[in-house]
């Protein structure tokens, strides 16, 4: 294997795949599920320089005249160049056995009770059996968590494995937490953001090694929902918008600094419910607790418009079930950040769906069925290379989501690497904004020239009660910044 970087005067070593365990802060990593990492402590090769030329003889001559020994020149050192540096990617596995995980998708097609994961590392050994990445060989280095801990307790323990230990992950693929993206942005390194759930605007200044390939910052997406609000007709002026927001710093921060300042400048009042932050399985079930009492409020304030700052369609559904409860029927604005396609599997009452609109960019989950005609330009080839891996076509949307995000985040890196001078972060970003490629998969489109977080338009869709499915009214419009 070739060399990898490490984190300081980065030696020359010899990796084999790490998984390693998760570890509390200040406290020692083991390694799990792979073989440990041995140093190589053969020395680089060295340039050898070339014979020397000895004098020529001296040729048959008169006596007189003595044979001149000619100069030689030496011959300038041969540099041999060594292999491209190692890519060390990191990112979560759930058994900390990588080897258990290959054997889920590759033995004699098993590949049932698929994780995200399991995609990730499929198209890792698909990579490096061609070759690596631009000549790049990709090492993994993995974190996995011990029972279920809180997620700042998780994040710390990443921030551990993935930088402070003897080998340093270039590349994370991580969540979006601001203790994970602070330890890369001390560490001068690059976390790639999985899914369609962007990041907010200062969170992109804060952590300038922060990407995610098939999202639009939660800003813009925020006034993307305002805006089509406008154009359907459904805030005007005087209008009483209520919005439903957990209580993180990153949605509140959206909610005061996009949200409801769009929503005032278009003419209308807010009320405003902030709910419980989810960091763990036990304030999952208080926020689903809470949404009640939300509905009552705003029932209670007059409210004709909903926007709703949560993600996923689980919490969407069960509103759209209260409301219907407490004979309450507004106008619901979501957007791909709500998975509105698939809201229509929770059965949510029908007069709530009538007047529910969508502003999408990830068109297979905002349709909500497996049509080729409505994925990015790269997905065809994204399926192929799963298919070639052994992998069966999706057989549901989440089985389609996972293959195309795991494309997503390697068509990122190759962007990064090819043709990379170094394996620093702001080089290899510098390479990935200059892409004119789209390689947009789970989303309608990405440009890499706009940003790092390249989803930058948007399809109005409503919902239609003939194919019990959400439709595309218009074309693409671009999102406000």
């Amino acid at each position: 294997m070739r060399r990898s970087r490490r984190s300081t005067a980065r030696p020359a070593s010899r990796l084999a795949p790490l998984a390693v365990a998760g570890c509390l802060a200040l406290a020692a990593c083991g390694t799990s599920g792979g073989e440990s990492d041995e140093a190589d402590t053969t020395a680089a090769p060295t340039t050898e320089a070339a014979p020397d030329t000895t004098a020529t003889e001296a040729t048959d001559a008169p006596a007189t005249t003595e044979a001149a020994a000619t100069p030689t020149t030496e011959a300038a050192p041969t540099t041999v160049a060594g292999p491209p540096a190692d890519l060390v990617l990191g990112f979560d596995l759930s058994s900390g056995d990588i080897n258990a995980t290959r054997e889920k998708y590759g033995v004699e097609g098993q590949n049932t009770n698929l994780l995200p994961e399991d995609y990730v590392v499929a198209l890792l050994d698909h990579y490096n059996e061609q070759g690596g990445i631009d000549g790049h060989e990709i090492v993994p280095l993995n974190y996995t968590a011990a029972g279920d801990v809180a997620a700042d307790v998780r994040d710390q323990e990443r921030c551990e494995t993935y930088f402070n230990g003897d080998v340093v992950a270039d590349v994370v693929i991580g969540t979006n937490s601001a203790i994970l993206n602070g330890c890369a942005t001390d560490a001068e390194r690059i976390v790639v953001g999985r899914g369609f759930t962007g990041l907010t605007e200062s969170e992109l200044e804060a952590f300038p090694g922060l990407i995610n390939p098939q999202a639009a910052t939660y800003d813009r997406v925020a006034r993307s929902a305002v805006q089509l609000a406008v154009d359907e007709g459904l805030l005007t002026d005087g209008t009483v918008a209520a919005v439903v927001y957990p209580g993180c710093e990153n949605t509140s921060e959206v909610f005061e600094l996009a949200l409801r300042p769009a929503i005032e400048e278009a003419g209308g009042t807010v009320t405003a419910f902030e709910g419980t932050c989810i960091r763990s399985q036990a304030d999952e079930g208080t926020a689903i607790a809470e949404l009640p009492n939300a509905i009552l409020q705003f029932k209670a304030d007059g409210a004709e418009v909903v926007f709703n700052l949560t993600t996923g369609f689980i919490p969407v559904s069960l509103m759209m079930n209260e409301a219907e409860n407490q004979g309450f029927a507004p106008a619901w604005v979501l957007t791909s950040n709500n998975e509105f396609g698939a809201i229509t599997s929770m059965n949510p009452p029908a007069a709530q769906l009538a007047n529910t609109v969508g502003a999408g960019w990830t068109a297979a989950l905002d349709t909500f069925e497996l049509d080729p005609a409505n994925l990015g330009p790269k997905a065809p080839e994204c399926l192929e290379t799963f298919a070639s891996i052994g992998f069966p076509a999706p057989a549901n949307l989440g089985e389609l989501a996972s293959q195309l995000d795991a494309c997503g985040v390697f068509w990122a890196l190759e962007e990064m690497l090819t043709g990379a001078a170094e394996l620093d972060r702001d080089t290899m970003l510098e390479t990935l904004l200059a892409s004119t490629e789209d390689t947009a998969a789970l989303t309608n489109s990405i440009d890499w020239t706009s940003g790092r977080q390249p989803a930058a338009s948007y399809r109005p869709a409503r919902f239609d009660a003939a194919t019990g499915r959400f439709a595309y009214t218009g074309d693409a419009v671009a999102m406000p910044d």
